[in-house]
């Protein structure tokens, strides 16, 4: 088990801890592996390069072969085996947070607090005059103390435009991501009033547009249900155009391991559903 007080950056620690349960080196040490490159396994911390943008969210190919062939070795032994095949039953006492995304639980000021203490905030429209799909690859966080807005990796699952989140570095379509109205993120101003709404409306638009400091995305989150099969095949079940669209990605990919996720939490594995589930069920029915 793994843990970690700290957000930045969580997902590299974590990935980190894993590599080196699985006899993974990092990039550049004693290997081929480029740590320019970005990888999990890179600098963090190195020009980002064309075609490297999404690098900080994959593992360098010859990490791979250090996890391959770590588990291939342990695959050998039957005590190997039956620790890699076979699944522990979870205590019920820990909750099943698998559907959940820390990015709708922690909001972007939360985040920048996180970085650069309590009086950060995330820097809006007003501040940075960037697009709110930028925020995957760079959330800007505010630096009071030095006056500026630094970039940072937003969490996975930040809402990053109507109906879409961050995932991978990458703003895509998620049919349960809360429906936005331009007040992604509520208020930035401690306290707002009634009285900011004429000159401050970006950065009161939670109180202006709903009389709260924050967004009320649970009034507003998406209920796609599935839609059941017919008769002539009743073990397929459809989903509809909002759940899984044309190139979204899978939003867990560590549950897209079996095609029977695409019966129960086809949204979480869109990708990997549409090349697996649908030709396997094809098959079964000719």
């Amino acid at each position: 088990m793994a843990a970690s007080r700290a957000l930045e950056p969580s997902w590299r620690c974590y990935s980190h801890i894993n590599r080196n349960s699985l006899s993974a080196r990092h990039d550049g040490e004693n290997n081929l592996c480029n740590a320019s490159e970005r990888y999990i396994m890179g600098s963090p911390d190195a020009e980002k390069k064309p075609g490297t943008e999404y690098n900080p969210w994959l593992f360098y190919p010859c990490s791979v072969s250090y996890f391959t062939s770590f588990l291939k070795k342990k695959l050998s032994s039957s005590r190997g085996y039956t620790c890699l095949v076979y699944a522990v039953e979870a205590s019920a006492d820990i909750p099943d947070v698998s559907d959940k995304l820390l990015g709708q639980v922690i909001k972007p000021d939360q985040q920048c607090q996180q970085f650069f203490g309590n009086d950060s905030f995330f820097c809006r429209a007003s501040e940075s005059r960037r697009s709110i799909t930028e925020i995957c690859q760079a959330m800007l966080c505010a630096d009071v103390l030095r006056g500026l807005c630094i970039p940072k990796i937003a969490l996975t699952g930040t809402s990053c435009g109507d109906g879409k989140v961050c995932i991978n570095g990458q703003c895509v379509s998620d049919p349960y991501a809360p429906q936005l109205d331009g007040c992604e993120y509520g208020d930035r101003i401690i306290d707002c009033t009634k009285d900011h709404c004429l000159n401050s409306q970006v950065d009161c638009c939670g109180t202006c547009n709903y009389g709260t400091p924050f967004t009320p995305t649970y009034s507003t989150r998406r209920s796609t249900p599935k839609r059941l099969a017919t008769t002539v095949n009743p073990l397929v079940i459809f989903t509809s155009i909002k759940e899984c669209e044309p190139g979204d990605l899978d939003l867990r990919p560590e549950l897209c391991t079996n095609t029977s996720v695409c019966q129960t939490k086809s949204s979480l594995c869109c990708h990997y559903c549409s090349l697996h589930y649908k030709s396997a069920n094809t098959s079964t029915t000719q």
